[in-house]
């Protein structure tokens, strides 16, 4: 399937928004699963801390980005959804997804987990880092917001799909990837809590 030669372009982007977003995704899952032991304290150290940070960081510029509305005076918003759905329709008139994922899109938009999380959080807090007293620290999500922005980014997907169907094409978006996951479950074994270091310290006295 030759993008440029039918016009629509911006699926390339939307697409590189989502693989970022999917991303980003499994990366919260691996630190936010519930660990014990060794594995806990490893994961709570402050190398943690600031990959935890740009990955929200990056969470929230793909999710915003993908959820742009349309403007036509400007151009840089190629990895919106709206406006891949409204290209779409200009270039082919027999689309018929456009209003079914126009309400997709909307549905994401007007939900409270973009506009009082998301976007309060990047006004408030990301927009901000530089008068914050702490700026890595940054909240994390709460179970039931993870849970939401994954059911979130796997309905973009879904809309992706929707309009993929123009061109007969479906798009995976998988990472399938647990480096992170081996790194911790390997190099967790010898972390120093700080108990074991003061035990160590008494021992050898």
């Amino acid at each position: 399937m030759d993008l440029e030669k039918k016009e629509v372009k911006n699926f390339s982007y939307v697409m590189g928004c989502l693989h970022r977003l999917n991303l980003v995704v499994d990366e919260l899952a691996t630190i936010y699963k519930k660990r014990e032991g060794k594995e806990y304290h490893f994961v709570s150290q402050y190398t943690f801390k600031i990959h935890h940070m740009g990955l929200m960081y990056i969470f929230i510029c793909e999710y915003c980005k993908l959820l742009e509305g349309v403007d036509e005076r400007r151009l840089e918003h190629w990895g919106s959804l709206a406006k891949l759905n409204e290209k779409i329709k200009n270039v082919h008139p027999t689309y018929t997804n456009y209003d079914l994922v126009k309400s997709k899109i909307d549905a994401l938009y007007q939900s409270n987990f973009h506009l009082k999380n998301i976007k309060a959080l990047r006004d408030s807090t990301f927009a901000h880092l530089d008068k914050k007293g702490e700026p890595f620290k940054v909240t994390a999500f709460e179970d039931d917001e993870f849970y939401i922005a994954k059911q979130h980014v796997k309905e973009m997907i879904e809309i992706l799909n929707l309009c993929g169907e123009v061109y007969s094409t479906h798009y995976h978006i998988e990472t399938g990837n647990d480096s992170t996951e081996r790194f911790i479950n390997k190099y967790a074994q010898f972390y120093e809590t700080r108990i074991e270091r003061v035990n160590r310290v008494i021992s050898s006295l």
